[in-house]
């Protein structure tokens, strides 16, 4: 029968095994990017700001209600009435009906003073608070889910651009012509590098989007331009596009993330404009159309609207009288002489934006 172990040796044994174990820990290299991460924590919530970059290519602008004074209108029905008004309307739109068939003479009826060439817009950037809420689909945190699920719409602006963004040649720079609020989930799908204790984890992804365009609204200078009361319309998006994010983790629930990402997208816009005499009597854009028909066009205009005088000038100078014209012509028109008419123009745009997300996170 064997005899008991004497305490003081079981107490030996003991020291022994801790100091046996104590060496094995200690040849084990220390990793201090290590967090030890609960098998729960897979789903996070993420609270931050986004800016949105377009990187757009926007075409040139284009009526598509034709132009708003056209080769031909002297002989518009009513216009003719007798009266003074009446008379020196038909004989201002017959003189550039004229012009208009000097300077092309094989296309002459399809002329009109509506939406000059290269006109066009370049949009600009915005950001706001966002919220997105994402899941790990495996325990090893390598593939997740993340969506863009709540925000505060961002407020973005288009500039004028080619003719209307600058003030070279017969250019105007009309500066902001459209305010507008975007808002719209996006989903990614992430590749996650590294494990899942580390600190930092960078990642890959992509992802898809929906962008709505809320309260689109023209500027004043923009109205002045196309000639009167103007509603935008853009069109609401799909757009698609790759991430990259990096996760920085302080502690097992707590993180820092920045993702940046880059969109295929492309829109268009609607200038829906009710032409009044007076304000398109008074635009740019009339002289601008004139002098893309042809010098003797332009000519034409510029002695109707005042910018010039073929003969002794009045006391005050010469006079614009293209605004009364335009009122004869929007009377034989509409009835209305305060309404010429409604014309669109249509701008197409591929948008390609950029997006920055800089954000804390939750897991739970």
């Amino acid at each position: 029968m064997t005899a008991p172990a004497h305490p003081s040796h079981l107490l030996l044994s003991l020291l022994a095994c801790v100091v046996l174990s104590h060496q094995v820990h200690a040849q084990e290299p220390a990793d201090t990017f290590k967090l030890k991460i609960s098998p729960s924590l897979h789903r996070y919530v993420r609270f931050g700001y986004t800016y949105v970059r377009p990187n757009d290519r926007a075409g040139n602008a284009v009526d598509l209600d034709g132009p708003v004074v056209k080769y031909g209108d002297e002989s518009t029905p009513g216009l003719n009435n007798g009266t003074p008004e009446g008379l020196n309307a038909v004989g201002s739109l017959l003189f550039l009906s004229a012009n208009m068939r000097v300077d092309h003479p094989s296309d002459y009826e399809s002329q009109g003073l509506g939406t000059p060439q290269g006109e066009s817009i370049k949009a600009g950037g915005g950001g706001n608070w966002t919220v997105t809420l994402g899941t790990y689909l495996d325990e090893a945190h390598q593939w997740a889910v993340e969506a863009y699920v709540a925000g505060l719409p961002i407020e973005t602006h288009a500039y004028g651009a080619g003719r209307v963004g600058s003030q070279e040649g017969d250019s105007v720079d009309l500066g902001r012509v459209v305010t507008t609020k975007q808002l719209g989930p996006i989903v990614i799908g992430r590749r996650v590098f590294g494990d899942k204790g580390n600190r930092f984890r960078p990642s890959v992804g992509l992802g898809v989007a929906y962008i709505a365009f809320l309260e689109a609204k023209a500027s004043w200078s923009l109205e002045q331009y196309v000639g009167g009361s103007t509603r935008v319309k853009l069109q609401n998006m799909f757009a698609a596009g790759v991430f990259l994010g990096g996760d920085y983790r302080i502690d097992e629930r707590w993180s820092l993330n920045a993702t940046l990402g880059y969109l295929k997208a492309r829109t268009k816009a609607r200038i829906i404009t009710r032409v009044d005499p007076e304000t398109m009597g008074r635009s740019l854009a009339a002289a601008q159309t004139a002098k893309d028909i042809g010098p003797q066009t332009l000519t034409a205009v510029q002695f109707t609207n005042g910018t010039l005088t073929g003969g002794p000038s009045a006391i005050n100078g010469p006079t614009n009288t293209f605004p009364a014209v335009l009122r004869e012509l929007a009377r034989a028109r509409t009835g209305d002489p305060g309404y010429v008419g409604t014309y669109t123009r249509e701008i197409r745009t591929q948008l390609d934006p950029w997006l920055l997300t800089l954000s804390v996170g939750y897991a739970f």
